[in-house]
């Protein structure tokens, strides 16, 4: 399989100390590049620690479709529609022992929901627009 990239703890960390695991538990995950109708692109960070990062996450279920919406509207509180899919990222993870592919979306920002998907470790993340 092609990847847009390969990322590692030691792209993420200044002093990536993390042993290397016997095995690594394999995961899917899903992340959108979300535009909104003045050209700007939704992002969410989490204080814990101050990545800013594209909305997404683990898959829960083989529709990844389904999968990128979900996550939306539990990070960004907003409903989308998915253009199409950009490519598939791969990530190791010493520290957390799992090797993740994620399936990268774009999508664009539709209207904002009115209850709220957040799960409580969501309800710590900000969610801001760029560009």
């Amino acid at each position: 399989m092609e990847y847009l990239f390969t990322l590692t703890d030691k792209d993420i960390f200044p002093r990536p100390e993390f042993p290397k695991p016997d095995a690594y538990k394999k995961r899917m995950a899903v992340k959108a590049v979300v535009t909104s109708d003045e050209g700007k692109y939704a992002f969410v960070t989490n204080p814990v620690h101050g990545f800013i990062l594209l909305p997404g996450g683990g898959a829960e279920t083989e529709d990844l479709f389904k999968e990128i919406e979900r996550e939306c509207a539990e990070e960004i509180a907003l409903e989308i529609t998915v253009l199409k899919k950009i490519g598939i990222a791969h990530e190791i993870r010493n520290r957390d022992g799992k090797e993740y592919e994620t399936v990268c979306f774009l999508a664009k920002a539709g209207k904002k929901l009115e209850s709220d998907a957040r799960t409580e470790d969501e309800k710590k993340m900000i969610f801001m627009w760029y560009g």
